[in-house]
């Protein structure tokens, strides 16, 4: 028989290990009483079901007694060797007193030994002299000796190994993204969720209190009792333009058909069950989000799943032990405890949230056990210091870094932009704003369907979409453009519009709700901060609030980077890859390429970097 011989360790995973990536015969382990009663049965159930094992035995030691341990080892390998049986050290698992014991036993008995990196996945043979004293014996190593087999761990055979067992009766029906429309809706509630992190769980809270009456999918409450209730809550719906801004973007998201807000009302349809839960349950969408971005690298992942900590699930009624983990994923042997918190993070809630996470990921995962805390709205410095401390790893979802750069580095960048000469760029987009008139009162505009086009004394109208420190809005305005100007930080929209004499409008790009408004859409710089995804459906507005035979103007940093730099989200183009952009979103077909070009940039100490300009009109 092949015997593995190894001491209990505190470690479930250390203990199977070997077993897993090996067939063996029988499992003995050395240990002390107190780690023998608690994974006594666990551990044979698991050898046994999972790896094969036939036989599993449990040798009890006197703890940091050197002597006597050697002795009773003794006395069990010399029986094992007289039985004919081969044995292999395992020093997976051990305190100090049992690793000089393994050094010392293994020499006497000419055994090999050996040990799993368990964070590597691989068994480390050690290299043991093949000589001791007259005899001249050759060491047999487990890896030549044992036949290979690989036993993955799905999730619920490790916690099973953990002692303890998944409750799927408590699972709730929302967590479960079973088709691929749900899935996309899922990826669409993050985009609004993600937007309005810190408003968020006080919407779902509004929704589901009695406030609103429901009618199957339809919820409707009169406007004075949502106004009173607003002004009760201590949270950014105070503001009850925000809670339209919500609304809207549920509706242009399609999670909500009909939305119908007048001096009576407030009246929403969701398109069905599935899409309410979705929006009702708060912290539904940052649970199955980030369920969806870790799936991508686990071998295993579940989302809002109970552990039962005795693996024995008690009849109704039966007080029972149980932790629920909002997302619990394993890659190889290493298991991933994530907590997701989209609420604020107060003391209290930080506290809770970080202890609450150790306790679970201790007594489930271990010392193995990856653990993250995933949040919409940051916590105080003092407690991501201690979650450090902790091994806990902060993940920020929620908010918008690039928003928090420009609204925390404000001045200097408008110091930094305001003065630049831009004028070659902006005169080469006003000469295309310019064929939208008619000169004399004469000349078509070739792109209206308008016989008479425009006359010369018809001001045209520009959106300066991400207007920064108002440059171009200054400009525009001097030379007789009606212009609306906006940016999504509130810091430089106060600063902007003190610069250019007009209300600059704090607004987010996806806010762009307009149909046919404008003559023009400036986007210098500003729409390159989104990802390709999201750069698309704001393309989609910009299309939408520009009249027929209007032009927009963009630019990007050049080149073929997607991602985050210096503190914030860039996606830069070439030539190709903007006009395979263009050609594969079916949503913006109206747009038709009029110039494409690169330039430098006009920044001091910056000229070697290149910029990629473009004018696009939209189809009549």
């Amino acid at each position: 028989m092949i015997v593995n011989v190894e001491f209990l360790s505190n470690e479930p995973i250390e203990n199977v290990v070997t077993s897993m990536h090996y067939r063996l015969d029988r499992v003995i382990y050395f240990g002390y009483g107190d780690v023998m009663e608690k994974q006594r049965g666990s551990l044979t159930k698991f050898l046994k079901k999972y790896c094969k094992v036939k036989e599993v035995s449990f040798i009890e030691l006197p703890k940091r007694n050197l002597e006597t341990t050697m002795s009773v080892m003794r006395s069990v390998l010399k029986a094992e060797l007289q039985e004919g049986n081969q044995l292999f050290f395992d020093i997976t698992g051990g305190d100090s007193v049992t690793m000089v014991a393994w050094g010392m036993i293994s020499q006497e008995f000419h055994a090999s030994m050996h040990c799993y990196d368990i964070e590597e996945d691989t068994l480390v043979e050690c290299q043991t002299p093949e000589n001791f004293g007259d005899k001249s014996t050759r060491i047999q190593k487990l890896s030549t000796t044992a036949k290979k087999q690989n036993i993955h761990l799905d999730l619920a055979g490790y916690i099973e190994m953990q002692g303890g067992v998944i409750n799927y009766e408590l699972h709730k029906s929302i967590k479960n993204i079973d088709t691929p429309e749900f899935e996309q809706d899922v990826v669409a509630a993050w985009k609004i969720v993600k937007n309005y992190a810190s408003s968020w769980n006080s919407l779902s809270a509004l929704l589901r209190s009695r406030l609103f009456d429901e009618d199957g999918n339809v919820i409707h409450c009169a406007r004075g009792r949502v106004q009173k209730e607003l002004r009760n809550l201590n949270n950014e719906l105070q503001n009850e333009a925000t809670l339209q801004k919500i609304f809207l973007a549920l509706k242009d998201a399609g999670f909500v058909t009909e939305y119908t807000c007048n001096n009576m009302e407030y009246r929403l349809k969701f398109k069905n069950q599935a899409s309410k839960e979705l929006i009702w349950d708060g912290g539904s969408v940052l649970e199955l989000y980030t369920y969806l971005l870790q799936m991508r690298n686990s071998d295993d992942c579940k989302v809002g799943i109970h552990l039962d900590w005795d693996g024995v699930i008690q009849p109704e009624g039966v007080t029972d032990l149980l932790n629920e983990v909002d997302v619990l994923s394993i890659k190889g042997n290493i298991p991933t405890f994530i907590s997701c918190k989209s609420g604020r993070m107060n003391s209290q809630t930080s506290l809770h949230a970080l202890y609450e996470l150790e306790t679970v990921a201790q007594r489930f995962g271990g010392r193995y056990a990856k653990k993250v805390l995933a949040l919409m709205n940051p916590m105080s410095p003092i407690y991501e210091e201690r979650a450090r401390e902790m091994g806990i790893e902060v993940w920020m979802m929620g908010g918008n870094k690039t928003l928090d750069y420009y609204e925390n580095h404000a001045e200097s960048f408008v110091e930094g932009t305001d003065k630049v000469e831009f004028s070659s760029i902006q005169d080469k987009f006003l000469s295309y704003m310019e064929r939208l008139r008619t000169v004399n009162g004469k000349e078509k505009n070739a792109w209206s369907d308008d016989p008479n086009g425009l006359s010369q004394d018809v001001p045209l109208r520009i959106l300066d979409f991400g207007c920064g420190s108002g440059r171009d809005t200054k400009y525009f305005l001097e030379r007789g453009y009606e212009v609306d100007a906006c940016d999504g930080s509130e810091h430089i929209c106060a600063i902007a519009s003190e610069k250019t004499g007009i209300a600059v409008k704090q607004m987010l790009f996806s806010e762009l709700h307009v149909k046919a408004k404008y003559d023009g859409i400036w986007a210098c710089s500003s729409i390159l901060h989104l990802p390709k995804d999201e750069l698309a459906e704001v393309f989609w507005r910009m299309v939408q609030a520009v009249k027929p035979g209007g032009f927009l103007y963009v630019s990007f940093k050049y080149g073929t980077y997607e991602g985050e730099r210096n503190g914030r989200y860039f996606t830069d183009f070439t030539e190709e890859n903007f006009r395979d952009f263009l050609e594969k979103d079916v949503r913006i077909k109206e747009l038709f390429l009029e110039e494409l070009w690169v330039t430098n940039d006009v920044r001091p100490k910056r000229q070697d970097e290149k910029w990629l300009n473009a004018i696009l009109r939209r189809g009549c």
